[in-house]
Formats: structure tokens, sequence, C-alpha cells
């Protein structure tokens, strides 16, 4: 009965059920408006909708479709936050400031640390306002080709991340190592925390760890590092 009359098995067997393909939906702005109007947040809520399991919001009516992405791929589908109406770009599709701009914006809140920029970009700091959506939460990455050297760089606060920072020459470092006429390593390590304030401020060239960072180019001990003597 190709021809003659065939509407899919719901229609054969009398049970309504019309497969996904034979469906005939409202057009896209018309099931978009009636998806915007449900107040869903997420992908997630609309699957649960979907699935009859927010019953507070109503079923989902027959002409409009679960996957909306697939129906209206090609008529007008651009996202779920433009779908649902929240406006949330995923971040493979986002279009982000350059990496000289973010910067600007980031080091103008005065933020210290990494950690207040993950609880800035979370919303808990409203007195900063909030993250503008073409601002990455994670600039190392999207920036990691295009400009970014380290937290201290991007918030503006100088602070350099060990792993990236240039150190003196082994030599030259344990120059000015001796120079301050410690006599052990619990000395180098209160002089490292600034509790020793007499000796001045450890330059940001010279390693707190200098048997890690110069470990195969000079590294002797902490004897000869201070210089009180041999091994």
């Amino acid at each position: 009965y190709k021809s003659k009359g065939w509407a899919g098995v719901g229609d054969w067997l009398g049970t309504g059920i019309v497969a996904t393909h034979l469906r005939r939906f409202c057009p896209f702005k018309e099931a978009r408006g009636f998806t915007r109007g449900l107040g869903l947040k997420s992908n997630s809520e609309w699957r649960r909708f979907c699935e009859g399991k927010m019953q507070e919001k109503g079923t989902r009516p027959k002409n409009i479709p679960a996957y909306p992405d697939d129906t209206y791929a090609n008529t007008g589908w651009t996202s779920w936050g433009d779908w649902l109406g929240t406006w949330t770009v995923a971040p493979r599709l986002r279009h982000y400031r350059s990496f000289k701009e973010a910067r600007a914006f980031a080091r103008g809140l005065g933020l210290k640390t990494w950690v207040e920029w993950i609880k800035f970009c979370k919303g808990d700091m409203p007195e900063k306002g909030i993250l503008p959506s073409d601002l990455p939460n994670k600039p190392d990455h999207v920036y990691a080709k295009q400009g970014w050297a380290g937290v201290g760089d991007w918030l503006g606060t100088g602070f350099i991340a060990p792993r990236l920072r240039e150190y003196r020459s082994f030599t030259t470092a344990r120059t000015f190592a001796r120079s301050l006429g410690l006599k052990s390593r619990g000395e180098w390590k209160q002089f490292c925390q600034g509790d020793l304030p007499e000796k001045g401020k450890l330059p940001p060239d010279i390693s707190t760890s200098p048997h890690k960072t110069y470990a195969n180019k000079g590294w002797a001990g902490m004897r000869d590092w201070l210089g009180t003597g041999k091994l």
C-alpha cells in the first residue's frame, strides 16, 4: 500500500505512533517560540522534559521534535542556547576577544590568584561583576598559542609560575646565594620565605629550589651553594 494510503505503523495498527521521518513538525521559529516559553536552562533539562520527567512543564506536543538539532539542522538551528532562549553558546562555537583585549579586562579586575579568577568565573565574586560571554574561563587553553604567559601575566600581578621562569645561570645564581652569608639549608629556606628581611628579598630569577633547577647544571650540594664548605 506504499502509494495507496500507507501512513506508517501507528496508522496501520491504530496506536497513533508516527515514525519520526514521517512526522510533520512546526516551522523552526514556531517550535523555538514554544520551547523558549518553557523556561528550560539546559540541554539536559530539555531531554528530561521530552521524557516526561518535568510534569510541571506539561508534555511535549507531537509537532515539536525531541531532537531539534537534527530536525532543523538546515532550517534555522544554531545552538541550544538559541533554542532554549538562554543564549548560552558552547565553548567550541564562541568567538572570544583577542588575547590583549581579554588580558586587559582580566587585569582590570584586580584579582591576585588563579583561585580568585575561578571564583570570579563561577559568579562567586559578584562585586567584580560577571564574566562576559566573549571571555573564556580557561584562558590558558584558548590563548595557549596566542600570547599566554602565565597567571601572573594574565592578572597583572607579575607572578610567574616556576616552570615558566627564566633563571640566572648556575654560577651567577650561586654567587648571589654565597653573598648572603647564610649558614644552612634552614636559613636558605627562611630567606626564601621572607623571614630574614635584613638579607633582602629573593630575586624572581633565583630559584627557591636550586637543587632541582640546577640538578644537571652544576649543583653540588647546599654547602657548595651557600659557600660554607665542600660537600
